[in-house]
């Protein structure tokens, strides 16, 4: 990934490879007044006005936005809790009827010594259903093409008992600057038919640090 300072050199290096190649072609040219090939070099400077501006406006970006390119940081002493609430659609095996409901509780993010350097983490997900009181557990990944966002699926569960395939997809928001802690998070989940579960359904759920 080019830096800035990368970027001017090669400004400058070009312009420098366009004006040889005038050069060459008519013996000199007048930087001052631009004769000899005074449109070449017009376009020229036009080119490097046009990429110096560019270069202008991702620094601007890159000042409002310090922690696009990055892994959000986690706490590692405890795990880094939010409240979330949302909804959820199901269809249970050999039916046709869409079933929906919310839910709401807290979403815990643990495990996360390596993540700043793997990308790797586990969340539970605890329902406020009592007094059942599920608690779902995933291993999750970060990647570096989009840091943000985080890939997950379902371990295990509590109370224990036998569990069908889920995966979800996490999305930190609202960076605290210049640490990247996420304060926010949307959550969207998927679950299958399959000989532990029986229904298959979606949810999306909306996470804010309290």
């Amino acid at each position: 990934e080019y830096g800035m300072p990368h970027f001017k050199l090669l400004l400058v290096a070009s312009l420098l490879s366009g004006l040889a190649a005038t050069a060459s072609g008519n013996g000199s040219v007048d930087l001052a007044t631009g004769s000899s090939h005074p449109q070449i070099i017009q376009s020229l400077v036009r080119k490097v006005e046009a990429m110096s501006l560019r270069i202008e406006r991702l620094q601007a970006q890159l000042a409002q936005e310090p922690c696009k390119g990055r892994f959000p940081t986690f706490e590692t002493s405890i795990p880094v809790v939010m409240k979330y609430a949302g909804c959820n659609s199901n269809v249970l095996r050999n039916t046709t009827t869409n079933i929906q409901t919310c839910q709401n509780g807290t979403f815990s993010i643990y495990n996360t010594n390596n993540t700043a350097t793997t990308g790797l983490f586990d969340i539970q997900i605890a329902v406020n259903d009592p007094p059942r009181n599920d608690v779902y557990h995933f291993v999750c990944t970060l990647t570096t093409d989009e840091p943000h966002v985080a890939f997950c699926t379902l371990t295990w569960e509590e109370p224990s008992r036998p569990e069908g395939p889920a995966w979800l997809n996490i999305r930190f928001k609202a960076m605290t600057e210049p640490a990247c802690t996420p304060t926010a998070a949307t959550i969207v989940g998927t679950y299958f038919y399959d000989f532990a579960t029986n229904a298959a359904g979606v949810y999306s759920f909306y996470a804010r640090v309290p």
